[in-house]
């Protein structure tokens, strides 16, 4: 069984579509394709069905501002 490659996902790349996912949990595939979401961890990984397959990421609210 393989597991993600966490190397090949760029949410950059995912642009406005992560826009529709604020405030939720996302499936991201090792392809770089939101494959499941939800409002809280489980009933994402739930629509997924394997965590192994996936990363997940929280969608944090657009209107602010992050700063390392």
């Amino acid at each position: 069984m393989s597991r993600v490659n966490i190397e090949n996902i760029d949410l950059g790349k995912l642009g406005s579509e992560l826009e529709q996912y604020e405030n939720q949990w996302i499936a991201v595939s090792d392809e770089n394709r939101i494959v499941g979401s939800g409002k809280s961890y489980q009933e994402a990984l739930e629509r997924v069905g394997d965590a192994e397959h996936v990363a997940m990421f929280k969608v944090p609210s657009l209107n602010v501002s992050l700063a390392p």
